[in-house]
């Protein structure tokens, strides 16, 4: 129900927390898997809140790193007036939020393609509907050059009915290579 993805508090980021778990045990278990996600419909309001949030741990857990990493120098440089266990806390903190972005880089980066298939991004972006209620599909998903984003549409498909193209936003939203499916004698498929 799209109601549910977009607007309830409780249950659509535990579909969102969801997905982005399945992503990072893939990761994790198989760092050589590059992984394909096919979603239809609402499944591609979960998707994008999951890359969203994948982006933008990524860039908390950076900074939490050279933070980390700046009070392990501050503490034994010298004169620092810290005990050898206090240095050693330092060190533990900075190499476990140090794991922690490497396991948000690794699911980046095992994520090879995304294809939406009828998807409502376009009806909740073209409409407003999204943008003025809820803002968390505004946040930026990761590049083209990490993750690959087919959008697959038809003139006929009335959540769709045209090319998908995010709406203006800062930062930039990448938007995705579509590709519209004609339905007639002969099934083919043209570039758009």
């Amino acid at each position: 129900d799209i109601f549910v993805v977009v607007k309830d508090e409780v249950q659509s980021p535990g579909l969102r927390d969801g997905v982005i778990r399945d992503l990072r045990k893939i990761a994790k278990n198989a760092p050589d898997t590059r992984i394909v996600i096919l979603a239809h419909s609402t499944g591609n309001l979960i998707v994008y809140e999951a890359l969203a949030e994948l982006r933008t741990n990524s860039g908390k857990l950076e900074r939490k790193k050279e933070l980390a990493d700046t009070r392990v120098q501050d503490a034994a440089s010298p004169g620092a007036v810290s005990t050898p266990e206090a240095r050693e806390e330092l060190k533990r903190e900075a190499a476990e939020i140090g794991e922690l972005l490497e396991l948000e880089r690794q699911t980046i980066k095992s994520i090879e393609t995304w294809v939406s298939i009828g998807s409502v991004m376009s009806l909740a972006w073209s409409t407003g509907v999204v943008r003025e209620s809820n803002p968390k599909y505004q946040r930026p998903i990761p590049t083209g050059e990490e993750i690959k984003w087919l959008n697959l549409w038809t003139t006929f498909d009335i959540a769709t009915g045209a090319k998908l193209a995010p709406p203006d936003a800062a930062p930039t939203i990448p938007g995705p290579m579509n590709l519209r499916v004609k339905i007639g004698r002969a099934s083919c498929r043209e570039r758009v």
